[in-house]
């Protein structure tokens, strides 16, 4: 479903809210983007509708990356994204590449919102890549799409069984996880 859309307006870009998934995936975004976070990180930007989403609710100091690596889907995101009025710059390459240059690249040393909708058999090497590299922020929230498809299976076995991981909530296909390594600081 298509509702007219104005460019250059973030109100104007309002496609397909109201299927099912895209509700449950907006109720998440809608309540933490309510909350002061700087940076998010999307892991597969699809028609760019999520980033869209963040996009009018980033503080002005705020940043957002998305990463596609399929670039006729981050073209369609890109013309989205633009419609809806936002600057950007354009990451067309897979999440371990771009995990990698997050802070050479992009000045990315933190996130605070972590999307991922990318293939899911990439979820936990793309996590565990994020977590070693220490780009996750304590407190960091992962909204995980798809982890219901059984190539998550693994992914979900680590976030259950790791103690920096708090399964919150799932609605739908869409998990909310939180990142709370244990704190580790001087010996009394």
């Amino acid at each position: 479903m298509f509702s007219p859309c104005l460019c250059g307006s973030p109100q104007g870009a309002a496609v397909c809210s109201h299927s099912p998934k895209s509700c449950s995936e907006n109720v998440l975004l809608m309540c933490y983007l309510s909350f002061v976070l700087q940076v998010m990180l999307e892991l597969g930007t699809f028609c760019g509708y999520s980033a869209v989403r963040i996009l009018r609710l980033l503080p002005t100091t705020g940043k957002l990356l998305t990463v596609e690596r399929d670039p006729h889907t981050a073209d369609v995101a890109e013309e989205m994204i633009l419609v809806a009025g936002f600057k950007h710059s354009q990451v067309d390459c897979t999440a371990q590449v771009a995990i990698a240059q997050l802070q050479s690249c992009y000045g990315i040393s933190s996130v605070d919102l972590l999307v991922m909708k990318h293939n899911v058999a990439d979820y936990l090497a793309d996590l565990q890549t994020l977590e070693n590299s220490r780009i996750l922020s304590y407190g960091c929230v992962l909204l995980v799409l798809k982890s219901h498809l059984p190539g998550a299976l693994q992914f979900l076995q680590y976030v259950h069984h790791n103690a920096s991981f708090k399964v919150v909530s799932q609605v739908m296909d869409v998990m909310e996880i939180h990142y709370l390594p244990p704190i580790t600081g001087p010996a009394l």
